[in-house]
């Protein structure tokens, strides 16, 4: 019993905690800490900076001890004594910025909210839990803009690679100083970044086990958009695959010039193209007549997945007119990469299962 009495009380401390509930209902383990600046100081669990909510927000606090905080009756007196200016405390909301930012501390802990106000010293934060956070600004490791979106509680964080569906490009840039590393199949990785906010770069490679490196194909891309529009916009590029020569072979290229435009947003969209195949062998080059009409979308069906689908109609009379390619994935994201796993079929008449596509995407920055 001896024995048994010191790990009964070191268990006890640590799976005593206080439950902070707001008004909406919502509870949250942690520590309270206490009231500043006419704020409630709360630690919660698995955290090292303390939230400073707003009293209006909270209904009651249930301490480690039992006992327990209610708010919820003195927020109703401050109500009454502030009913002859018609003004709720709780419908007072400081001003905020409209910035929204993903904040990463020293402790590796995320942060992803609306800057509400920021000083030399500190940033206050609003998360989508309606919760404000102060952060001082010697504990945070890194800051970036956040392009997602919050919809009914529920985080989107964006597409790393919307600049691209399977194959086929979207109208949409990379951005600036943003870059992403891509393995389409397993056997073409390849770098992508954003040069100013219009210009999009890709450079990879055709990889097989066992071919000689010396001749791999490499691949090389470059995309112009337009300046962004709230509901389309528009771009166009060329891309070259390279297939490197031998002795008395002086290799050969081929590759695709293209126009595309977009409708939608970051996370549900659909492009058109046009595109026109070229081949180069030996110093002479061949140009498509009629255009590769590419139909492709990219649906967002909740905060982790969404479906990708991609479909090629070749002209007529062209070496190509047999093939009709049409490829669909699901799309799976995390927090800084996406992951697809889909099929494809080559031909109108394909018998049998489609070819398996994989699809890995790292978002570098």
């Amino acid at each position: 019993m001896k024995r048994l009495l010191p790990l009964l009380i070191v268990t006890g401390l640590l799976f005593s905690q206080d439950v902070l509930t707001t008004i909406s209902g919502k509870k949250y383990n942690g520590r309270y800490i206490g009231i500043k600046n006419e704020k409630i100081e709360f630690i919660e669990d698995g955290k090292s900076v303390s939230v400073l909510i707003p009293k209006e927000s909270i209904k009651n606090i249930k301490q480690s001890n039992g006992s327990i905080i209610d708010f919820s009756t003195k927020n109703k007196k401050v109500k009454q004594e502030q009913s002859t200016t018609q003004v709720e405390t709780d419908q007072i909301e400081p001003d905020s910025t409209g910035q929204q930012v993903e904040i990463i501390t020293r402790d590796g802990n995320e942060y992803i909210g609306e800057i509400v106000s920021e000083n030399e010293q500190e940033i206050v934060l609003k998360t989508p839990s309606d919760i404000t956070l102060t952060i001082p600004k010697n504990k945070i490791l890194k800051r970036n803009e956040f392009s997602g979106k919050v919809v009914e509680g529920k985080l989107f964080r964006p597409d790393p690679n919307k600049s691209m569906y399977m194959f086929a490009p979207s109208a949409y840039p990379i951005g600036d100083q943003k870059s992403y590393c891509r393995d389409f199949c397993l056997f073409f990785p390849s770098f992508n970044g954003g040069f100013g906010n219009n210009i999009s770069v890709q450079l990879g490679a055709f990889w097989f086990p066992g071919f000689p490196i010396e001749r791999t194909p490499l691949v090389g891309s470059v995309k112009i958009s337009s300046p962004s529009d709230e509901k389309a916009q528009f771009a166009g590029g060329i891309m070259y695959i390279r297939f490197p020569g031998s002795p008395g072979y002086s290799g050969a290229g081929m590759g695709f010039t293209f126009v595309t435009g977009t409708i939608g947003d970051n996370f549900t969209h659909a492009s058109a193209s046009l595109g026109w195949g070229y081949t180069q062998f030996e110093g002479d080059w061949e140009f498509m007549v009629e255009p590769i009409f590419v139909l492709a979308g990219n649906y967002r069906m909740s905060e982790n997945f969404a479906l990708v689908f991609e479909g090629w109609f070749p002209p007529e009379k062209s070496v190509i007119e047999e093939m009709s390619p049409k490829m669909g994935s699901l799309r799976f994201f995390g927090k800084q990469f996406s992951f697809d796993f889909g099929g494809l079929i080559l031909f109108p008449d394909w018998e049998g299962l489609p070819f398996p596509l994989i699809n890995f995407t790292y978002y570098v920055n």
